[in-house]
């Protein structure tokens, strides 16, 4: 509770929020056709953070890949563990229990058994899955944040974290505790400008 109520008010160090509310709004069919979520810290962070954000997501016609760890590290989840604990949120929520059944969730491994994530460095299973995806969550420090925020990728991007390491937070010119919402959308490509 005492970190809680350390968080700071918006706006964050990096605040791209509005932005991304502006594709959130979007009515159907959604901006994307398949998200992949890669996940971070187990207990609260998944099942109040991460699950009603890709439940959210799937109601709007999203496919959700799930990626975790192969092996335990830290606290963060296993893939394994995360299948476990979306069966049982599925048994108290029909809408979860019905988009698992219509294929709009999947579970994947990265491969990887530490906080951080090489992409150059994941599973065949994980590639498979992303091959189609129009946007990437990295979320947690570790994935977002400390390795991965400057990352370029070819589809719309989006980092959510809070900043737990005061050498990260010095880096970013940042404090312990704040927040980052970073939202990098592709642009689409003026065929004018194009051969």
């Amino acid at each position: 509770f005492a970190t809680v109520e350390s968080i700071k008010a918006r706006p964050w160090l990096i605040d791209d929020f509005d932005r991304l509310a502006e594709d959130l709004a979007i009515t159907l069919p959604a901006k994307w056709g398949k998200a992949v979520i890669f996940l971070d810290n187990a207990g609260c962070d998944f099942i109040l953070g991460v699950m009603p954000f890709a439940r959210e997501l799937a109601l709007e016609g999203v496919r959700v890949v799930l990626a975790a760890n192969e092996k335990p590290s830290l606290n963060d989840l296993t893939a394994d563990e995360v299948i476990k604990v979306s069966a049982q949120l599925a048994e108290i929520d029909p809408d979860l229990e019905a988009l698992i059944e219509a294929g709009f969730f999947e579970v994947v491994s990265t491969g990887n058994d530490t906080p951080l994530i090489d992409f150059a460095d994941v599973s065949d299973e994980l590639n498979d899955a992303a091959a189609d995806a129009d946007l990437i969550v990295l979320e947690g420090m570790g994935r977002g944040i400390e390795s991965n925020l400057d990352a370029k990728f070819t589809v719309d991007t989006l980092h959510l974290g809070l900043i737990k390491d005061p050498r990260v937070a010095q880096e970013l010119g940042g404090e312990m505790y704040d927040c980052v919402c970073r939202y990098k959308p592709i642009d689409p490509v003026d065929d004018s400008t194009t051969d």
